[in-house]
């Protein structure tokens, strides 16, 4: 039989050393097999890469600083074995280990500023990852089963937990918070997925996590969300994930949420920051009662209907599915949920030493504007806090993702953070000085009502 590709060689690597049967020296013998065999047909079940659709022509294929799709595949194998990442008795590299606690520096002066937040908030769930350098980014829990998804990031160049491409990853936790599985994300030709991975959301039936930038062929830059069947994935163990289903968007995808049947995508802006300005297929909007130029936007996609099918829709140009809402807000957007009484929520945060901001809006109180978006008008709802603003909590630093707890009612809140990841923790394994009020947990927040 003809030699396999290096790129299939790369992927079945990547199975054995996650198959519990296989001992480092098969996978060592593997490397001189494969140059006459084909494809491996007993690797373990869980590690099998999903069967998707082909991404498009122009969407992202490999690591986000390239932005060409790869021409050929290496021709060298390689000339060693992986090392192997630590796994523990349930067959996962990351744990729930408290490093922290509930929130460092609670005795001092500075806690007092969440007071208010502290009556309505309380640590729920220990996150999973923490000692095994992964940063926390988005969050979303699955309406049906309550399993709660996390998606994260992994400083590049620093610590390769997985393999010398560094692939962010997925964590998945059942309805009682316990960790179990993670789902490591690499790109259709095998390079590791590295991008920071801002958002995930759980629909029905799929998960989307943030994708990298692209280019058309124009060398415009081009946004992306990458999607992946939630059948494909295992429910218990270690996986790993290759990403070939992309939809386009027109903003970046800096954190998803998925909440009352529609799947909502938003961007980061940070008025006067070069590396986050407002979508070039929009840009800025005056905002009128809070006199503010707004560049965060919010895009809800309907997947109530054709769920994933509805967003291969497509019209116009750029080629990318029609948004069905369309929100403007403040900047420093981190993450959004909408509760089940159609209220808005927000995370807010920039920076370690800074305090977060939980806010809760009204949108049926809120004025409407008509912007354009890539060439197409849309009646845009202002989030103004003078308009609309309902509620705001001041809290710990470096609030990330949120998701709406589904507890009968809608109006419960899960705040994801990143300050606890060894990243912020200052004592010299990152060159990086230790956050505030750090925390190891996700938060549980209930919302008064209306």
């Amino acid at each position: 039989m003809p030699p396999v590709s290096a790129a299939e060689m790369e992927r079945t690597m990547k199975k054995i050393r996650w198959n519990k049967g296989l001992s480092l020296l098969l996978a060592l013998a593997m490397i001189g097999m494969l140059g006459g065999c084909a494809a491996p047909g007993n690797v373990a079940e869980t590690t099998s890469a999903p069967a998707v659709t082909e991404a498009p022509a122009d969407a992202p294929t490999k690591a986000p600083e390239e932005t060409e799709a790869p021409t050929e595949a290496p021709t060298e194998a390689p000339t060693e074995a992986p090392t192997e990442p630590e796994v523990n008795e349930n067959g996962l590299v990351f744990t729930q280990k408290e490093n922290n606690g509930v929130c460092t520096h609670a005795d001092s002066s500075g806690y007092r500023n969440f007071k208010a937040y502290m009556k309505v908030a309380e640590a729920y769930i220990l996150t999973p990852g923490l000692s095994e350098h992964l940063v926390p980014q988005g969050m979303d829990q699955h309406d049906a089963t309550g399993n709660i998804y996390m998606s994260g990031y992994i400083k590049k160049g620093e610590f390769n937990v997985f393999d010398d491409s560094n692939p962010s990853a997925v964590v998945m936790m059942d309805a009682a918070g316990e960790l179990k599985a993670e789902y490591v994300m690499y790109y259709a030709d095998g390079t590791g997925f590295d991008s920071h991975m801002g958002g995930v959301a759980v629909s029905d039936d799929t998960l989307y996590v943030s994708a990298s930038k692209g280019k058309d062929a124009a060398g415009n830059v081009t946004y992306w969300i990458a999607a992946v069947p939630l059948a494909d994935l295992v429910t218990e163990g270690h996986q790993d994930v290759y990403l070939e289903t992309f939809y386009q968007v027109p903003v970046q995808p800096s954190w998803l949420n998925y909440s009352n049947g529609i799947l909502w995508v938003g961007n980061f802006y940070l008025a006067g920051n070069e590396s986050y300005v407002a979508p070039v297929t929009i840009g800025t909007t005056k905002a009128a009662k809070d006199n503010e130029t707004m560049g965060s936007y919010i895009l809800g996609y309907d997947l109530t209907e054709k769920g994933a099918a509805r967003m291969e829709s497509a019209e116009g140009e750029p080629a990318m599915p029609d948004a069905d809402k369309v929100y403007c807000t403040t900047d420093r957007i981190q993450g959004m949920t909408q509760l089940r009484d159609g209220r808005i929520v927000l995370s807010q945060s920039y920076g370690r030493g800074n305090n977060s901001q939980l806010m809760v809006y009204d949108p049926s109180l809120a004025e409407t504007q008509t912007i354009s978006i890539a060439g197409n008008e849309y009646t845009c709802i202002m989030l103004e806090k003078k308009v609309c603003r309902d509620e705001l909590y001041v809290n710990m630093p470096m609030s990330e993702g949120i998701a709406m707890k589904d507890d009968g009612n809608g109006l419960e809140v899960l705040v994801l953070y990143e300050s606890g990841a060894i990243l912020y923790s200052g004592d010299g394994t990152y060159d990086r000085n230790a956050g505030k009020f750090r925390t190891d947990y996700i938060w549980k927040v209930a919302i008064p009502e209306k």
